[in-house]
């Protein structure tokens, strides 16, 4: 597997380097939800068949994100705009990016990376 990043590109460049990377034969391309620009991604995606490919994605932590109310739905709502954002009805791996551990020094906040992770069993749970 040789894998493509798209950190620091905006729509138009993601979409443009995802295209040519399938074509030069990457087969793993790995987005992010905090990238902003996984709607290109997905329009280059969609070019190729789905079974051609391995896509990871992220969602966000709530300590990188200054706090969350509810770290669960917070990971939920990330997920699914994942999807949409990608236009593709499942990926094949997602990280939390960032997990908050030692976030402005803070210690580990464990009951928030159980909810993260409870939300992404879920999504596992539900073919996503």
């Amino acid at each position: 597997m040789v894998s493509l990043g798209t950190w620091q590109y905006n729509v138009s460049e993601a979409e443009a380097v995802v295209r040519l990377g399938l074509k030069l034969g990457f087969t793993h391309i790995d987005a992010a939800w905090g990238y902003k620009n996984q709607e290109g991604v997905g329009a280059a995606l969609k070019e190729v068949p789905r079974d051609s490919y391995f896509l990871t994605t992220k969602v966000p932590d709530c300590g990188r994100l200054g706090g969350c109310a509810d770290n669960y739905k917070n990971a939920s709502d990330s997920l699914d705009a994942n999807l949409k954002q990608l236009g593709v009805e499942q990926v094949d791996l997602v990280l939390i990016h960032w997990p908050p551990a030692t976030n402005k020094g803070k210690s580990l906040d464990c009951h928030a990376v159980q909810e993260d992770w409870r939300a992404l069993e879920d999504f596992y749970k539900a073919g996503k």
